[in-house]
């Protein structure tokens, strides 16, 4: 036994040790049954003094290359659908060369001819090589810290693992969701959660062509989701659906098991329903039915599946929609296209023509009156409770006001607007906190100018003044002017 270990120390191995060799060494061993389930074990005095004696075992492999077994990851040749061979061939890419990985299978001469099963021992000879001395018959997707391959011996993705999540990524999807049947396979990844990082954070190929997208954050393409996406969506490519090999059915408990764990989504719910919203918001698809009536269907529905959540649960999804740039729909520029706005581009109760802010209710109004009162309740809750958009308060109305007249003076043919529903607006405000605005400038047609409410009359009563007369312009609004801004006659 000594002399065995000795031979395969010899820096010279290769040189002074034949394939042939080799072969009767393994043999030797099996027969001895040494070691008896492992790399660490065996009854021999060799290995209770030295239980990493066979680590510098040197085996040969299919283009005869020295290869260390328990060192570096060895694979046994094999021809089964999933077996390293056939699944780790070479890519064929129209006018490319092919893409391949370089990995060692174990020389087809170590399993010619296998050696009779000794008496009493559990294994056969390709189960003993697989159990023995880590010839592995499944493909490897994660390299360990005591792999040599490995850069400072951190945990990641195994070249053979990257290379099928690249070019094979639904077989790998259809492997592990098959494996996943076995409680060995699934013990394996369940306790291990680094290993199932690597695997959540890969990119996996999508139904779009050309695309991929993050494991954790795809979904799987069940009937049901599918068919979600097509009451919104004229493509539901435009959701980050995995490609699989075949046709899933929903709820397949396989598949729904292996999802769990990875993270990837296969519920009708909020993330979904998130998803086809960005869809839309990006033009990756054009809507099944009108814009307006989608997305305010949309709305209501992640409004709903957020109401159904847990308080625990609820600030999680409020704060992914606050740190989006801009969801909120209001319609079609000049040039037809769909414009989106952030929740603070918005002010609910703005009058029709605020420039500084979208005026929210005014620019859904139609929507609003055309829909049964709860849908219209459920969209305004959305608007101002989940979304936070605030109503208009005095200062909003001081700074359009500021605004316009800016714009009056730089641009006065240009300029035309009518500020009724706005005074209206900063009058119940102010009664509202018993604050008169007494500085407040207001525009006078006649003389296309802007002035201070202390340069302002609320009526001549006939009488030629130098001051600007207010219930010309503004007849329905002595309450706030003469009675409130105490604006006199």
């Amino acid at each position: 036994m000594k002399m065995l270990v000795a031979k395969h120390k010899n820096p010279f191995f290769k040189h002074n040790v034949t394939l042939e060799e080799t072969k009767q060494h393994l043999v030797w061993l099996y027969r001895m049954k040494l070691p008896s389930s492992g790399p660490k074990a065996g009854s021999h005095p060799l290995f209770a003094q030295n239980p990493s004696a066979l680590d510098d075992m040197k085996l040969f492999d299919h283009k005869n290359r020295e290869v260390r077994p328990l060192q570096d990851f060895v694979y046994l040749p094999g021809g089964g659908k999933y077996s390293a061979q056939n699944w780790l061939r070479p890519v064929q890419i129209p006018g490319e060369p092919d893409v391949e990985v370089d990995v060692p299978y174990l020389h087809p001469h170590y399993l010619e001819d296998p050696p009779r099963q000794p008496l009493d021992s559990g294994w056969t000879w390709e189960d003993w090589l697989h159990h023995a001395f880590n010839v592995a018959e499944d493909v490897e997707f994660i390299a360990g810290s005591d792999d040599p391959r490995l850069f400072k011996g951190k945990v990641t993705l195994s070249h053979e693992g990257a290379f099928l999540i690249k070019y094979r990524s639904e077989e790998v999807l259809t492997y592990f969701a098959n494996k996943w049947r076995e409680p060995d396979f699934r013990k394996c990844w369940e306790e291990n959660s680094e290993r199932v990082d690597l695997i959540k954070k890969a990119k996996f190929r999508t139904i779009s062509e050309g695309n991929t997208y993050v494991l954790q954050n795809a979904f799987l393409p069940f009937p049901a989701l599918l068919s979600r996406c097509e009451s919104f969506l004229k493509n539901h490519e435009a959701v980050n659906f995995l490609k699989v090999e075949a046709p899933l059915e929903d709820d397949d408990p396989c598949w729904m098991g292996f999802a769990k764990h990875f993270g990837i989504k296969v519920n009708d719910g909020i993330h979904l329903s998130i998803e086809i919203l960005r869809a839309l918001i990006t033009g990756a698809s054009a809507p099944a039915d009108s814009m307006w009536h989608s997305i305010w269907t949309l709305y209501n529905r992640i409004y709903a599946q957020y109401l159904s959540f847990d308080q625990k649960d609820k600030h999680p999804i409020k704060a992914m929609f606050r740190t989006c740039k801009s969801f909120i729909y209001i319609g079609e520029n000049k040039d037809g296209v769909n414009v989106w706005k952030s929740p603070n581009d918005c002010l609910w109760d703005a009058p029709p023509n605020f420039s500084l802010r979208v005026p929210l209710r005014d620019t859904w109004k139609e929507v609003l009156d055309s829909i049964e009162p709860q849908d219209s309740d459920s969209l305004a809750h959305f608007f101002c409770h989940f979304l936070g958009i605030k109503n208009t308060t005095i200062q909003n109305i001081l700074d359009e006001l500021c605004l316009k007249r800016d714009l009056f003076y730089r641009h006065p043919a240009a300029t035309s607007y009518n500020l009724k529903e706005t005074y209206e607006l900063l009058h119940q405000l102010s009664v509202a906190s018993a604050t008169p605005q007494t500085e407040l400038k207001h525009i006078s047609k006649t003389k296309k100018q802007w002035f201070k409410a202390s340069e302002c009359l609320w009526s001549a009563n006939g009488a030629i003044v130098r001051k600007p007369s207010l219930d010309e312009f503004y007849p329905d609004l002595k309450e706030f002017f003469h009675k409130f801004l105490e604006i006199p006659h």
